[in-house]
């Protein structure tokens, strides 16, 4: 039986809003891995590391695991894990899709067949009790 309350709406929101923070964190790590490769020629590994992690990019996709984090322990008062957790798993698809849009990444047709079967599944999961 479908039984969609405030509640839950509320819940979906804010899981939601738990997968963007998790997308921008996966888009703002890779676009500070640019900088890499300069990076790992430079001399000496403290060195290096420093660089690295005081990288804006790597920072803000820090703070968004941070944020992401603690919106996650508050959702999980909220709701029931079993029901939660596959939902994060669009975060798998909207990073497929920023990665194109993006980065230019090739994604070929099993790929996206493999993203909408999240979708229903998760869209399932949420809907079904």
């Amino acid at each position: 039986m479908i039984q969609i309350t405030l509640a839950r709406l509320i819940t979906l929101g804010l899981l939601l809003l738990n997968v963007a923070l998790v997308t921008a964190a996966q888009v703002l790590l890779k676009a500070g891995t640019v900088k890499f490769a300069a990076v790992s020629q430079s001399k000496g590994v403290v060195s290096a590391f420093f660089k690295i992690i005081v990288n804006p990019y790597i920072m803000g996709g820090t703070s968004c695991y941070v944020l992401s984090l603690v919106l996650w322990i508050y959702i999980l008062t909220r709701a029931k894990l079993s029901m939660a957790y596959p939902i994060m798993s669009l975060s798998y698809v909207t990073v497929m899709v920023l990665s194109v849009l993006l980065f230019r990444e090739n994604i070929n047709f099993n790929q996206w067949i493999g993203a909408l079967l999240i979708v229903v599944g998760t869209s399932l999961i949420f809907i079904f009790k």
